[in-house]
């Protein structure tokens, strides 16, 4: 599986430093649109071995989430090269999140 679940800023670092395009997916055990998503995303993770899909529970990791400043969850972000490139916040259908993901990777 293409997924990792991760606590700390240097986890993080280390994983953006071995591909070029990075979605990280912050959510908590909690939030029931969340645990939609998150089958959804695992789901997608493996379609897609040169991404990074990183799981970020906000609850274990709140300084990641204040880092990115995540006021919502779930809020999906899209870096390229360690650079923010796009924000999903809230829910997204499997279709849809293949679309974006597709239109990241030529951006």
């Amino acid at each position: 599986m293409n997924l990792q679940k991760i606590t700390t800023e240097k986890e993080l670092n280390n994983i953006l430093k071995t591909k070029t395009m990075t979605i990280i997916d912050f959510f908590a055990e909690w939030c029931g649109p969340c645990k939609i998503l998150g089958p959804i995303f695992e789901k997608v993770a493996d379609d897609y071995e040169d991404i990074n899909f990183i799981k970020i529970d906000i609850d274990h990791a709140p300084e990641l989430a204040a880092k990115y400043e995540i006021s919502s969850i779930p809020t999906l972000l899209f870096l390229k090269n360690g650079e923010l490139s796009n924000t999903i916040r809230g829910l997204i259908r499997e279709p849809d999140l293949k679309k974006t993901i597709e239109n990241f990777k030529k951006q």
